[in-house]
């Protein structure tokens, strides 16, 4: 229905634009007004008919059809991501979640290579920090989860009637007002926070490539004489330490 309604409004747009019994706009006039106005009609339904159909037919089927359990690659974790962009309280942390999944996948790929290049002779020390990277790498994406999850429980449409009734009784509220209120900044703190972690990771990620790095101008000493190496793997082992419970309410959206 809102594709038909959609694409109907365009039509009827530009019908009663360029109908010669209505308005009568032509691109070809000889009204400067006239041809202006007649190209922007003409531009804005192109943008409209492109972007609409993509929203209602792309946007909103991967939101209404994907699983926790199905979200396997980056791409997918993206595409869950990017099917949230109506909520517009989390627009500039989807925006940065996308981001922190494509510098990671950049960060992984040069790490796996520097690792490799620095650390092929000795399988032991390179299956044991490979191994890091990637319990790592995967926590991560557990915090996207989470942030999905919490993404997935967020009524925008009632949130945005409580912001709007505080400002109407100018922050005069009841408990039950304070409250409603409060639990949804909660929500908006946690994913906050989820992203902190996640630019956390990267910094890890960062110096973990450093002193990999160094690896190969020290004349290829081994992990175990570089402490600088020791304190960044443990600190990336401690990151998995500050798991977050779920709350019932989110566990029913990780199916």
């Amino acid at each position: 229905m809102k594709l038909s309604a959609l694409n109907a409004g365009i039509v009827g747009v530009n019908v009663i634009v360029f109908s010669k019994g209505l308005l009568g706009c032509s691109i070809f006039s000889y009204n400067t007004a006239v041809v202006a106005f007649s190209i922007t009609v003409v531009v804005m339904s192109i943008a409209a008919f492109f972007y609409g159909n993509y929203r209602l037919l792309f946007i909103h089927s991967i939101k209404d059809g994907f699983t926790m359990d199905q979200l396997k690659e980056p791409e997918d974790y993206v595409q869950a991501l990017e099917s949230y962009r109506n909520r517009l309280t989390f627009l500039k942390e989807i925006n940065q979640a996308i981001s922190q999944i494509e510098r990671i996948l950049r960060k992984k790929e040069v790490l796996d290579g520097v690792l490799y290049q620095n650390l092929k002779e000795s399988a032991e020390d390179f299956n044991g920090l490979s191994q890091v990277v990637l319990d790592t790498n995967n926590l991560m994406y557990e915090n996207i989860k989470k942030i999905l999850c919490r993404l997935a429980i967020f009524d925008e449409a009632e949130y945005n009637k409580l912001k709007a009734a505080g400002k109407a009784k100018g922050g005069e509220q009841n408990n039950s007002y304070y409250a409603q209120y409060q639990l949804y900044q909660q929500h908006i703190l946690y994913v906050k926070d989820l992203l902190e972690k996640n630019e956390t990771i990267l910094l890890e990620f960062d110096n973990l490539l450093i002193e990999v790095s160094k690896l190969g101008e020290q004349g290829g000493r081994g992990i175990a004489g570089l402490d600088s190496i020791k304190g960044t793997v443990i600190a990336m082992k401690k990151l998995r330490q500050g798991e977050d419970d779920i709350s019932d309410l989110e566990q029913k959206y990780e199916k």
